[in-house]
């Protein structure tokens, strides 16, 4: 993501009224493109993760906000790690509610979409968040030295 892409992704998490916007708000515009790799951990491959972006798009900025989270507020603990994940599920449900009038069948095929992106995070995404916070932990050591 580049800092321009950033800067839309900040506008559109912002307007879409996404639960952590006032966080990512405080980071800049280089903060979120270093932090935002797509949907998906930043171990799998850019061409699957590609296609989840592009499969997923709906769900996208709540990605955004998610790897926000990870990279910027991230202390290593369960509670981090469990409120990140019920905050990606509640964004991935406002945005299906915000593209799909309540009639629409997909509304509700969406919903279980955003359901499932909210276990598959809590069940498989420990590693990429203990990752993060070693990362930054180490880059903190760096810059101290």
């Amino acid at each position: 993501m580049t800092e321009e892409q950033a800067k839309t992704a900040m506008r559109e998490i912002w307007d879409a009224g996404l639960y952590g916007r006032e966080f990512v708000y405080r980071l800049t515009a280089k903060q979120v493109a270093a932090a935002c790799n797509g949907i998906g951990p930043e171990e799998w491959p850019q061409e699957w993760r590609d296609r989840l972006d592009k499969w997923l798009a709906t769900f996208r900025r709540a990605a955004d906000v998610h790897d926000c989270r990870f990279t910027f507020d991230n202390d290593g603990t369960r509670e981090k790690f469990d409120a990140a994940n019920d905050e990606i599920e509640k964004n991935c449900l406002i945005l299906a509610d915000q593209k799909y009038a309540w009639y629409n069948p997909w509304r509700y095929f969406a919903r279980r979409a955003a359901h499932l992106i909210g276990k598959a995070c809590r069940d498989f995404g420990w590693p990429a968040f203990d990752k993060a916070y070693k990362k930054h932990k180490q880059e903190e050591i760096q810059c101290t030295e």
